[in-house]
């Protein structure tokens, strides 16, 4: 989760959940890097893949996330390496 002063502007939900989520107002400040970056580490720490569905089509997030190793393994999931 990430928090400007005491208001959340971002979280990941993982097993389970869906995606990164940023307050719009927040996009381009880095805290959705940070976000990733926290995600890969906790998975590493504890000898999980990073891994991520993303809609086909959907070259927004796909091209965020290609930044941290993530490639396209099969339809709609990326893995990290």
């Amino acid at each position: 989760m990430a928090e400007v002063g005491s208001r959340v502007v971002g979280f990941i939900l993982s097993y389970q959940g869906r995606g990164v989520h940023l307050a719009p107002e927040q996009h381009g400040q880095g805290i959705g890097h940070r976000l990733i970056e926290a995600f890969i580490h906790r998975c590493h720490s504890q000898g999980i893949k990073a891994r991520t569905i993303i809609q086909e089509g959907d070259t927004q997030p796909r091209d965020f996330l290609s930044q941290f190793s993530f490639h396209k393994e099969k339809l709609g999931e990326s893995i990290q390496d």
